[in-house]
């Protein structure tokens, strides 16, 4: 999918590495298609796909909002400002455009206008994960890795044209990409801590595990407290984590009978069916020998 959008916003130059990677010692650069194509369409096709999931979570939710001093806070603030440096870059495309440039490329605006869709996107569910009471999303962080990851090729294209003067790099450009880049790493370490809903309470022995980020999650590090623990000494009680609300009995059972009566039911009445089918069998067999002549000997 993605070389057929290359060749469709590309046109016939079209590849993703420079010309010569092969025979070349050095790391490939990553070419101006491949740059604005392929690495800007991937992290934004990739919050498209999985954003069902996150507003699934919203849906299901039902904790008060987030703290506003928790880094969801300043994450919200990143994200505006990655939409107000795309919003300048796209402005600024649409400028060379309509004064008809030399250095225009559609190819950048293209690129611009994926990646501003996807800040956008990112935006409102992180507004809305806030508002929901949502402590942390897996989506959201995979979502600003692949931004980080996916933009490495066009800031070193753009460091190398400022260091080594190698070749001319639009400043106005570089700078905007250079400064959402800064975002977005920021974004991606803000990432890495949960938040606190607002009536959150902590206590000594509450368990870790839904109020890790999605990196601790990922990695059971939540659970690492308890097992150097246990590594120290024999666990005792008062060692252990308090149940959550989610696993008690007194929240488990309700739905777990309201599961199983349904399907008891429906074992009562399939039993009584097959019964019923066994009597009916047993009384037309009694009925036919009964009925049949029998041979009397004279």
């Amino acid at each position: 999918m993605l070389p057929l959008v290359r060749e469709l916003v590309c046109g016939s130059d079209y590849e993703l590495l420079e010309d010569g990677w092969r025979n070349s010692t050095n790391i490939p650069q990553v070419t101006n298609c491949g740059q604005h194509t392929d690495f800007s369409t991937i992290p934004t096709f990739f919050l498209v796909i999985f954003s069902p999931v996150v507003f699934y979570e919203l849906y299901k939710s039902r904790h008060s909002h987030l703290r506003s001093f928790s880094p969801i806070s300043l994450r919200i603030i990143l994200c505006c400002l990655l939409v107000v440096d795309l919003t300048a870059t796209v402005i600024y495309d649409f400028y060379l455009r309509f004064s008809e440039s030399p250095i225009y490329n559609a190819i950048h605006l293209y690129g611009d206008l994926v990646q501003y869709a996807g800040f956008c996107l990112a935006l409102v569910l992180t507004i809305a994960c806030r508002n929901r009471g949502i402590i942390t999303s897996g989506v959201i962080t995979l979502y600003w890795l692949l931004v980080v990851v996916c933009g490495v090729p066009e800031l070193r294209y753009y460091l190398t044209g400022f260091i080594y003067k190698e070749y001319e790099v639009d400043p106005c450009r570089s700078t905007l990409y250079i400064a959402a880049f800064a975002f977005s790493g920021l974004e991606l370490f803000l990432c890495c801590f949960a938040d606190t809903p607002s009536n959150g309470y902590i206590g000594k022995n509450s368990c870790p595990e839904y109020t890790a980020s999605f990196l601790n999650q990922l990695t059971f590090e939540w659970f690492s407290g308890l097992a150097y623990l246990g590594n120290k000494k024999s666990l005792e009680k008062e060692d252990l984590w308090d149940l959550n609300e989610r696993d008690k009995a007194e929240n488990l059972i309700p739905s777990f009978m309201a599961n199983l009566k349904p399907r008891v039911e429906g074992y009562r009445r399939l039993i009584k069916k097959i019964r019923k089918r066994q009597f009916q069998k047993t009384i037309h067999l009694s009925y036919s020998q009964s009925s049949r002549p029998t041979n009397l000997l004279c």
